[in-house]
């Protein structure tokens, strides 16, 4: 990260991990780590991702993480300590394998900020699909490509009990920043950040930032957030670019026949509808 002029830059990430090079889970950690210390000190961040490295403190079992990080909340409140609770995890952790404590902690109104890093594949154990996995992509096990469309976690969470939920992306740095700051504000937030991965996306390690750019830029991936009863656009994309300037930097969409690609336009399409309806439909409403 570079320095600022006339201010001594911190670094809250230590060295010597086993990232690939060019990871953008790596990137994102480093960036959100930064944002959080520098609104509170004293925070705690817990969890672990691929690529983003793992804190001292990690939940045994799988899928524990929210479980975890509900107990802390109320561990502190009873000793009377002023801390926030920030939880990193992978989107299969916590979205597939997870999703139960996830849901659970939100609706019982548990003031954490859950960070998901989705790089839509179990990369550091075998290269599953997930939930989240983009119609039609391969992963290193299922080699037809999923069939099924995306979960949309940071809507559903809308509906879960959370106070502000939002999508980021590393490729577009004060948008991530302002949502970080967000989440720290008003608690439960989730934020679900793309995050894409080298090796089970299949693409060269220069191309991560541009990738996760494209994933917004062609309204697959687009950026939005819910606050208390405001849900917006935060990047508009007046002009879409095709699909298909995406796709072929990855070797997971290689040999995607026309009838799949159609499904994932008209799949992206409808996704974007509904976050334009989403923006008419909450503006100034209380929270469901």
């Amino acid at each position: 990260m570079a320095k600022l002029k006339g201010k001594k830059e911190q670094y809250y990430f230590l060295p010597g991990g086993s990232q690939c090079a060019g990871c953008a889970s790596l990137l994102t950690a480093k960036l959100a780590l930064k944002e959080i210390f520098e609104i509170r000190r004293d925070t705690i961040v817990m969890g672990s991702t691929c690529g983003a490295g793992m804190s001292p403190l990690i939940p045994s079992g799988l899928g524990l993480r929210d479980s975890t990080a509900a107990a802390l909340t109320v561990a502190l409140e009873l000793r009377e300590i002023d801390k926030a609770v920030v939880s990193f995890s992978g989107e299969g952790q916590l979205l597939d394998m997870g999703f139960d404590d996830l849901s659970g902690a939100f609706e019982r109104g548990f003031k954490y900020m859950q960070v998901c890093f989705d790089n839509e594949a179990y990369a550091s154990s075998g290269g599953h699909r997930t939930g989240t996995t983009t119609l039609g992509a391969k992963t290193k096990i299922h080699l037809k490509g999923k069939p099924t469309r995306a979960k949309i976690p940071a809507l559903m969470l809308i509906f879960n009990g959370a106070a502000y939920t939002a999508t980021a992306s590393p490729a577009f740095v004060e948008d991530f920043r302002a949502k970080i700051r967000q989440g720290m504000q008003h608690m439960p937030s989730f934020i679900h950040i793309t995050t894409p991965c080298i090796t089970s996306w299949g693409f060269d390690p220069e191309w991560s930032v541009q990738i996760a750019q494209l994933m917004v830029e062609t309204g697959v991936f687009p950026l939005y957030e819910y606050c208390e009863g405001v849900f917006r656009r935060t990047v508009q994309v007046e002009n879409p670019k095709p699909i298909e300037e995406l796709l072929k930097y990855q070797r997971r969409f290689r040999n995607m026949d026309k009838e799949t690609l159609h499904l994932l336009k008209e799949s992206t399409q409808d996704f974007n509808t509904i976050i334009d309806r989403m923006e008419k439909v909450f503006q100034g409403r209380s929270s469901p």
